[in-house]
């Protein structure tokens, strides 16, 4: 199925469930209304006879069945406009709900951060009410189009030659279609460089690199690069566009030159006496109908294919997250996530490479991690801990080799049962705008009302003062998206994000990926000896904790610490150990350690 008669099903299908009756309603009486309005050139014939004729009552009734029909049309297409308005409306909300599900069903970080998969989602946000509009463009494009065709058909009772000027407006879409199909290949084309624009006007803009941005003088050279593409992406389409108008003008002339010559030929056939005079202003009048819808016409179809190929990305996108799946490898069975750890966490020659890297960001890392331990991630920049962490987590699966769980193969545990046993803090944490106890509270939707839970979760995480910090306490909105919310300082959203990741009571693995990084190297030391604690009092059901940072003074807690160095895991073991060995990680250690005096 062509992208186009994909997302033209898709509005069409969308705009019936949003409500089926005002669907029906509207698009029947626009529709209908191209079916009267085609018939004015033929009432207007019989009044020119009538009055010819001499018969001032039959001409009276053929002008004012002409002008009902007029007022009947008009009066249809209105009301059939206004219910399709309703249901647009209606409509743009079922679009972004159907897109927020799409998304969510993406369950690995590969998949959303594809190229493909970015391009097509800038090109929907771009165009958020096109399958709305898309289902408006048909209802009118049928109507033209049976206007047309009655034309047509009063153009055939003069003389079946006169059927040409339909066919040649036929051939003048035809013409008009295929340049527009021309534009919107350019349009795909140059997404990527529209997306790069928008990042750089966002950029700009962004309150928080604001200071980066004035310091280093960086505005003019964001100003050169957004211009830069938007000369490329405007400049094509531009072309482009100018390609299809010309196309549409060459056809649009054809049809001029068409009306014309029929008027001609009818002319002739007046004295002949093998037309009416009657047949004439037909003709004018069918004709010129023709020549006009011709050009609404093509303008009409070109606009609906433009917006079905929009709403086939939408499409495209309710599609993806099967395609992701399939091109992911496949979880191979439905058994449930363990209720608790017995053995431990076994990395089986781990490796893992990003789409387009050069070299693997982690190469066959080899380790167990015992049930009930707390482990620690050390290493440099780039060392690959928050790829292990993402692969913990399901958010990529291993390019090679594999992750077992008391001896299960982990990608043979459905992502979302696993991640239900899961929870964390990470440094680029979400700043959820709501009230401070739903930041908190939705770290475990089951309980995300329960306001103890909430207190008791910022308690273990340290954090039980943020109530008495907030005006309207724990029901304070957060954030600039609520006329009287409340803003929060980076330290302070990171430890809502702590308290959201000690919601969960009972998780077989707590991550924390560099969850202090906006807080002092006191307050990570105290946060992290807090969570060793929490630790010890699950050891009962086998959980791990598994602690990344680049302080190594907080790591002394860890029952164990894996030490990582360009993707390769290069020494394990307790901090007295490392030590002793007087290793890499005792290199790192005293390196720090020295920094500090």
């Amino acid at each position: 199925m062509s992208r186009a008669g994909a997302g033209l099903r898709l509005a069409l299908a969308t705009a019936a469930r949003t409500d089926r009756r005002r669907l029906l309603l509207g698009a029947g009486l626009i529709v209908g209304s191209g079916v009267v309005g085609g018939s004015f050139p033929l009432w207007s014939k019989y009044v020119i006879e009538a009055v010819l004729d001499g018969g001032a009552g039959p001409a009276a009734l053929a002008a004012v069945a002409l002008a009902a029909s007029w007022v009947l049309a008009m009066g249809m297409s209105n009301v059939g406009a206004l219910a399709l308005y309703d249901v647009r409306d209606a409509m743009d909300i079922t679009a972004q709900r159907a897109l927020i599900r799409a998304t969510a069903r993406v369950q690995r970080l590969d998949g959303v951060e594809s190229p493909a998969y970015q391009d097509t989602l800038a090109l929907v946000r771009a165009e958020p009410d096109c399958l709305s509009r898309c289902v408006d463009a048909a209802a009118w494009s049928a109507c033209l189009l049976l206007q047309t065709t009655v034309a047509a058909g009063l153009l055939a009772t003069v003389h079946p030659v006169l059927l040409g000027l339909p066919v040649l407006a036929v051939v003048a879409f035809l013409v008009g279609a295929w340049y527009q199909r021309g534009a919107e290949r350019v349009e795909v084309a140059t997404s990527g460089d529209e997306r790069l624009a928008a990042a750089q006007f966002t950029l700009a803009l962004d309150p928080a690199a604001g200071a980066e941005l004035r310091v280093f003088q960086l505005p003019g050279e964001l100003l050169r690069r957004h211009a830069a593409l938007w000369r490329s992406v405007v400049g094509r389409r531009v072309a482009a566009e100018t390609g299809a108008a010309l196309g549409r003008s060459l056809g649009l002339l054809a049809v001029s030159l068409g009306f014309l010559a029929a008027l001609a030929f009818v002319a002739l056939l007046v004295p002949r006496g093998r037309a009416t005079l009657g047949d004439l202003l037909l003709v004018y009048a069918a004709g010129q109908q023709a020549y006009m819808l011709t050009g609404s016409s093509v303008l009409a179809t070109t606009r609906l294919y433009r917006l079905a190929v929009a709403a086939g990305r939408h499409h495209w996108l309710a599609e993806y997250p099967e395609r992701a799946a399939v091109e992911a490898s496949p979880e191979v069975s439905h058994r449930s996530a363990p209720a608790a750890v017995l053995d431990g966490i076994e990395l089986q020659s781990v490796t893992f490479r990003y789409p387009g890297a050069e070299r693997p960001a982690l190469s066959g890392v080899t380790a167990r991690i015992p049930a009930g331990s707390v482990v620690a991630l050390v290493g440099h920049n780039g060392a690959g801990k928050s790829t292990l962490v993402k692969l913990l987590c399901k958010l990529y699966e291993p390019s090679s080799g594999g992750i077992a769980v008391d001896g299960t193969d982990l990608r043979e545990i459905p992502t979302d049962a696993w991640r239900d046993r899961l929870t964390g803090g990470f440094q680029d944490f979400a700043r959820f705008e709501l009230r401070a106890r739903e930041s908190v509270g939705v770290g475990d939707l089951a309980v995300l009302d329960d306001l103890a839970r909430v207190r008791a979760a910022l308690d273990r995480c340290g954090y039980g003062g943020l109530e008495r910090e907030l005006p309207a306490g724990l029901d304070t909105p957060l954030g600039a998206v609520f006329p009287d919310g409340v803003g929060l300082s980076g330290g302070q959203w990171q430890r809502v994000a702590l308290g959201r990741s000690a919601m969960r009571r009972d998780p077989l693995l707590l991550l924390l990926d560099e969850p202090t990084a906006s807080l002092d190297a006191q307050a990570e030391d105290d946060i992290f000896r807090t969570y060793a604690k929490l630790a010890a009092t699950g050891a009962a059901d086998g959980r791990i904790t598994m602690l990344v940072t680049h302080r190594f003074s907080t790591v002394r807690v860890a029952d164990l610490i894996l030490v990582l160095d360009s993707g390769r895991l290069v020494e394990s073991g307790s901090h007295d150990e490392l030590m002793s060995r007087a290793g890499v990680y005792a290199r790192m250690y005293r390196a720090q350690a020295d920094g500090y005096r």
